[in-house]
């Protein structure tokens, strides 16, 4: 389980999603053939031939897709929408994508017209009305219409989620602001993580507990790692294993696993002895052990790895598509991350 906060740095546009890719458009789902880039629909139809050197998860109706050194957007069909011309591009988020050109970020509406200027050294996705923007090693906040609503100031930031967004300051202490720039939650600990389920993780010293929005600690400071609350329940590490909690701190699944991902669908992928497998809610194995690497569902389907293979396959392990001479390095998934 990879943890924290999404920095600024981390917020390049990757071909095998995150959090977000939950809910992106269902009816396509990144391939990999001999290192090109296609789609498939929900069937394992392949609606998009593997012909991009990277691609993103389908966001709002368009994908972000590279050949060489340039980006541009497809739509579902696979048709050019903005044609390749910039050196890097993220996913759209509230109808605008970050776009790189000439080592500057900007942001593209979804007829390819920037939107706001190309001045920016990194640039996040928009949620809740906000994108969090960086200008010499600074973090700040800029809404749809490009004007700087928090000032650049932060040494680190990560989406807002819930009203507020984790902040780190030049103490390096992580506290939460409100869209204004308030500090409503001091900053006081060495990591944080955004809002969901009304609860959000921090860490204080080496350990990790979860607070409200108020900044009232709601499970105590106790475990080795954290991530956030998705279908009522988390994962957390303690003694070396991950185990699920429910917003009430409770332990609904004990520690045993060596790894393990958050409940999408109802289901969560966790790893023994270096085998992926997916359980319920209870604990118990849907899927046994079997696969090489574990993401989430989405829609129905999850990417897995087996052996020199893998593919996509559906809630009762049946390969939907499945290519027997897939590379795991190439087809390895993003793990758990907090933040689109």
């Amino acid at each position: 389980m990879k943890r924290a906060t999404c920095l600024l740095g981390l917020l390049l546009m990757c071909a095998w999603g995150s959090l977000a890719a939950v809910t992106r458009d269902p009816e396509r789902f990144v391939i990999v053939v001999e290192e090109k880039y296609g789609y498939i629909n929900r069937k394992g139809e392949i609606v998009i031939a593997p012909q991009f050197d990277a691609a993103s998860g389908f966001s709002e109706g368009m994908a972000a897709v590279s050949s060489g050194d340039k980006w541009g957007y497809i739509d579902l069909e696979g048709k050019f929408v903005i044609p390749m011309k910039f050196e890097n591009a993220n996913t759209f988020s509230e109808g605008l994508a970050s776009v790189m050109i000439d080592d500057k970020y900007g942001y593209v509406d979804k007829s390819g017209k920037l939107s706001i200027s190309l001045e920016y050294d990194s640039a996040g996705g928009f949620r809740e009305g906000l994108a969090a923007v960086g200008v010499k090693g600074r973090i700040g906040f800029i809404n749809h219409a490009g004007a700087e609503v928090i000032p650049v100031q932060f040494e680190e930031a990560g989406s807002f989620s819930e009203g507020l967004a984790p902040v780190q300051q030049t103490n390096q202490k992580w506290g939460f602001v409100n869209k204004v720039g308030a500090l409503i939650i001091p900053a006081q600990y060495e990591d944080a993580s955004r809002f969901a389920e009304g609860l959000a993780p921090v860490r204080s010293g080496s350990k990790w507990g979860y607070i409200d929005h108020s900044g009232h600690v709601v499970v105590p400071v106790q475990f080795d790692d954290a991530s956030l609350h998705l279908e009522g329940l988390a994962t957390v590490k303690s003694d070396g294993l991950y185990g699920f909690i429910d917003t009430e701190g409770k332990m609904v699944i004990p520690p045993q696993f060596h790894d393990a991902q958050f409940f999408s669908e109802g289901l969560a992928a966790v790893e023994l002895n270096s085998k992926w497998g997916f359980i319920d809610k209870k604990g118990k194995f849907v899927l046994a052990p079997q696969f090489d690497s574990g993401d989430f569902f989405r829609n129905g389907l999850v990417d897995v790895v087996k052996g020199d293979g893998g593919g996509y396959i559906d809630r009762t392990g049946r390969f939907v598509w499945e290519d027997q001479k897939r590379n795991a390095k190439v087809a390895n998934p993003q793990r758990m991350k907090h933040e689109e």
